[in-house]
């Protein structure tokens, strides 16, 4: 136990001497990051199309992902039936540009997943949880909203330029996901979790 106190404190020190702080940080987001994303498609593949239920989940979980892909193929569509010059019709769960091609809403559009990693992060994230109350709700209508932009962004590629519609959609929209929920994160820790200001008050503020 003496020992492992020891190598702490020396890694303490060598952080400090070489201001590493911001690349631990970074470390523990990359860790906790892959971990649900890898979690999460091992779950998809082996279990998400079994008939194992697992507290009765496999009962509901397809509900919620035809819950969220609806609610987006709303949402989209109506967004961009209100884009002048473009011409959409919508039939179940997909859009059609006229005599463009047409934008699928299927159960890996919804952005679940993307809710979910968001979830974990924070939850597994050091950070004080009464911040946390308010910046998860709101981190998850960020996602929404990002989920929203990336279909009607790809409606819109799909009616301006339908060659580019797979290389913008693998290349540009999905990875979107992952820049945004970065950011958000980004902000947690530089301006709520880290922030100076608050440590610097907290520090000069009068002794009880």
């Amino acid at each position: 136990m003496d020992k492992l106190k020891h190598y702490i404190n020396k890694y303490k020190e060598l952080e400090k001497k070489h201001k590493l702080s911001s690349f631990r940080e970074v470390l523990i987001f990359m860790l906790i990051t892959l971990t649900i994303h890898f979690t999460y498609n091992f779950w998809a593949r082996h279990y998400y199309s079994s008939t194992i239920s697992i507290f009765g989940l496999h009962a509901f979980i397809p509900d919620f992902f035809q819950m969220f892909s609806t609610n987006l193929l709303h949402v989209s569509s109506w967004i961009v039936s209100h884009i002048p010059g473009l011409s959409t019709t919508v039939i179940n769960n997909t859009i059609f540009v006229t005599n463009k091609g047409f934008v699928t809403i299927n159960q890996s559009c919804s952005g679940l997943k993307q809710f979910i990693q968001f979830i974990l992060l924070m939850m597994l994230y050091p950070g004080p949880w009464k911040k946390k109350l308010w910046f998860i709700p709101l981190g998850l209508f960020v996602v929404y909203m990002t989920n929203v932009f990336r279909i009607v962004g790809l409606v819109i590629v799909l009616n301006i330029s339908p060659a580019s519609f797979h290389f913008a959609h693998d290349n540009i929209f999905r990875p979107l996901f992952y820049v945004v929920i970065f950011l958000m994160w980004v902000y947690w820790v530089e301006k709520i979790k880290n922030n100076p200001r608050k440590k610097k008050e907290k520090i000069n503020s009068p002794a009880d």
